[in-house]
């Protein structure tokens, strides 16, 4: 009933909201001259943006929808380094770049599945001049029955308001035993940008189904040759079963006049409402098999049956007020303040509820905030400040800015972008008390005081960018050898150099992606040195203007590191020093068609196996999948 009532509720938030979107969108017209966003992007068919969930500002990207990385399905593949994982499709996995990862979660165990999530602060949003949706679908053998399928639609009511959805969807029956995954993620979203009235609404679903394996013994890996559906694995019936709801409403309205339809600018003053809702449960179920081995050194509760739950849910909403006091074309001058209130709510299970009722831990945080925009002949800068007053976040300081502009040098475009952020913050709850069968812990941690920083270069015409990334924390919290959450007593750095360079002669490209990365204490923040992506193939028209070919061979490769381990139980990658794991070329092979707006490719996956050392882990006792043929078409609609 609680679930059919939310459901409920939700449709009619977003009904409501679209009558209203759609009552001020009937002052203008397709052909309209009103154009909310900038003049550089009216000749584009298609360009996407995200919604920053601080100032609720379009934050706009290129949408690549270019024959190159077709064959790379899976998160962080495309444009990163790859990943550390549990080797199957929609499995645990974190980057293997630093400063991709996740900064903090409030519901701690979804944080090795978020790159499979379609989350409402994080959703590209096309504006694009026709109908267009992207229909996507690949697939290894049947025995392994890996598939990934996506659906996106959007949809430009007039040229500010877009209605849309995003679906992803990763499955696996998983190359080893127990390996059976299955994700889905959805979002249904409407933002509408008009001369008065903005509107954000998103709403996200997601479902998370792994079996857990608890990994395999190297031995059956490195030094025989055994079909990887027959190596023996160490859990049989373990499980993580993961949910989430979330709904992000942001709506405001210029309470004061100033903008000029078809003239540029926005209102005087402007008030705006934002609801955050999220919500989160995790279930982890194992009947564990004693006879043989225990994997788990412990068992609090039961040794017949494990089933450990969790539950996050936060309710957030704030008032947000601001200035607009330069406003037209290519000039903006905006001061913001706000003031909100986040209600939280924890659970998990707790030995007093043997003889105690059940109940909820609940806080209830009040935080206010400030800002500003300002562009000034091409150079944006925000700068914003949030402080929390009260409730178990209390003391609570974040300070962040950043700053683009572009130049030019000797007739090459240069763009900029500078960051800068403070940010005092208390631990996760989940991190700070937890009890289960197999594992517990009662912690009491400092606040974490981090400071990061990241300079972007980008050079379009050199098809080049690099990046240098810096973070001082203080307070740093990470899961030790016994996969239980400490907090360092002395200062971790990270810095790291990113490179991203496409090189082409004639028909031969050479693309890389590469990071540089240190780590001034490796016992708390293990990260291979060096760690690159390359692609390397020819291009060329079967056809011309009809079939356009790409083929050749992706290359992952990382320095040796103390690779993470990953315990099920938990869904966290924890530190080991058992071995060092890296210095494995993983090659696929690749064959690419462009055929209209149709891409379709075939690929034969981790061709590298049996030519060098079968050294090839991810993380600890984790290995990638193996050898396998791969086929996935995915087709674009304007209309």
């Amino acid at each position: 009933m609680r679930a059919k009532g939310l459901f409920i509720n939700i449709c009619l938030i977003f009904a409501v909201s679209l009558v209203v979107e759609n009552t001020f969108a009937q002052g203008f017209k397709l052909d309209s001259l009103y154009f909310p966003f900038p003049d550089t992007l009216k000749t584009k068919a298609l360009f996407v943006y995200k919604v920053n969930p601080e100032t609720m500002a379009p934050v706009f990207y290129e949408y690549d929808t270019t024959l190159y990385g077709a064959q790379n399905v899976m998160p962080y593949q495309r444009y990163s380094v790859g990943t550390i994982s549990t080797g199957n499709n929609g499995g645990a996995m974190m980057p293997l770049d630093y400063f991709y990862r996740s900064e903090s979660e409030d519901f701690l165990f979804v944080k090795s599945f978020l790159p499979y999530l379609n989350t409402p602060t994080d959703l590209p949003i096309i504006n694009s001049q026709k109908r267009f949706t992207r229909l996507g679908y690949s697939t290894n053998k049947k025995k392994i029955g890996e598939q990934t399928l996506e659906i996106t639609h959007n949809q430009n009511i007039v040229p500010g308001w877009s209605v849309g959805l995003k679906h992803n969807g990763h499955s696996t029956a998983g190359f080893y035993q127990k390996q059976y995954a299955r994700n889905n993620s959805f979002n249904l979203y409407s933002s509408f940008y008009g001369p008065r009235m903005k509107s954000y609404i998103s709403f996200a679903w997601h479902r998370i189904r792994i079996k857990e394996n608890g990994g395999v013994d190297e031995f059956d890996i490195k030094d025989t040759i055994i079909d990887a559906e027959n190596v023996p694995v160490k859990l049989a019936n373990a499980k993580n079963d993961l949910r989430g709801v979330q709904l992000l409403a942001s709506n405001s309205y210029g309470i004061v006049g100033g903008a000029n339809k078809g003239l540029g600018g926005e209102p005087y003053l402007e008030l705006r409402h934002t609801l955050k809702y999220d919500r989160f449960s995790r279930v982890f179920s194992d009947v564990p098999d004693l006879t043989t081995s225990s994997y788990f050194k412990n068992y609090y509760i039961s040794q017949v049956s494990t089933n450990d739950s969790s539950y996050y849910r936060n309710i957030s909403n704030e008032l947000t007020l601001s200035g607009n006091f330069l406003s037209g074309i290519g000039r903006a001058f905006k001061l913001y303040g706000k003031a909100g209130v986040d209600m939280e709510r924890y659970y998990y299970w707790k030995p007093e509820f043997f003889i105690k009722e059940i109940t909820n831990t609940d806080y209830t945080n009040v935080y206010a905030g400030a800002g500003l925009f300002t562009r000034v002949k091409g150079i944006d800068l925000s700068v914003y400040t949030k402080s929390y007053l009260s409730g178990r976040r209390s003391g609570d300081v974040l300070f962040a800015g950043i700053g683009n502009f572009a130049f030019e040098i000797w007739g090459f475009p240069v763009a900029q972008t500078a960051s800068l952020s403070v940010n005092s913050k208390t631990v996760d709850y989940f991190s700070t008390q937890y009890f289960a069968n197999n594992i517990k812990w009662d912690n009491t941690f400092n606040k974490i005081n981090e400071l990061r920083a990241s300079y972007f270069l980008a050079f379009p015409k050199l098809r080049t960018s690099v990046e240098a990334r810096f973070i001082s924390t203080d307070g740093y919290v990470f899961f030790n050898k016994e996969s239980l959450p400490e907090q360092s007593n002395d200062q971790v750095t990270v810095a790291s150099l990113f490179f991203r360079n496409h090189i082409k002669f004639g028909i031969l490209n050479f693309i890389h992606n590469a990071v540089i990365q240190t780590s001034s204490n490796e016992d708390i923040i293990p990260l291979p040195y060096i760690a690159v992506k390359g692609s390397y193939f020819i291009q060329f028209n079967l056809i011309k203007n009809v079939l356009s070919t790409q083929m050749g061979a992706d290359v992952f490769y990382n320095t040796k590191y103390y690779a993470n381990a990953y315990n099920p139980s938990i869904a966290q990658f924890y530190i080991q020093k058992n071995r060092k794991i890296g210095e494995y070329p993983n090659i696929s092979a690749f064959i690419n068609f462009q055929w209209k707006r149709a891409q379709i490719f075939v690929k034969y996956d981790h061709l590298s196996q049996n030519w060098f050392e079968r050294d090839y882990f991810s993380a600890y006792t984790y290995p990638i999948g193996e050898r396998s043929f791969k086929f996935g078409v995915y087709w674009n609609f304007y209309d």
